[in-house]
């Protein structure tokens, strides 16, 4: 079983502070289990970060971890990286979202 492709964006993480609210992070190898068909509800494919990253984000760096669980055994961890730069907002801007993230709870 694929579960993710080199290279290719395999999920969003969310940014802080950043040009853009979000970047895809992609897996720097192949990664596949085989696994028989019928047990491949065991397998659970989660992404951990501590969330939301805060920007800057330099492309290829390493901002998240891919967790692989087979019947509630880890069987991989790999690195999730950036898949492109996410510049800084300028002050005024991170000045407006601190503001909203404290009224509103939300950017």
């Amino acid at each position: 079983m694929n579960i993710s492709k080199a290279k290719e964006p395999f999920d969003k993480v969310e940014v802080w502070l950043g040009k853009q609210d979000n970047v895809e992070v992609y897996t720097s190898q192949d990664i596949y289990k085989t696994i028989k068909k019928a047990k491949k509800k065991l397998l659970k494919v989660s992404v951990k970060y501590e969330g939301p990253i805060e920007a800057p984000i330099k492309k290829d760096e390493k901002i998240a971890i891919l967790k692989v669980v087979y019947d509630d055994e880890l069987v991989g961890e790999y690195d999730l990286l950036a898949s492109k730069e996410v510049k800084k907002v300028n002050f005024v801007s991170r000045l407006l979202k601190s503001l909203n993230y404290l009224i509103w709870g939300d950017v």
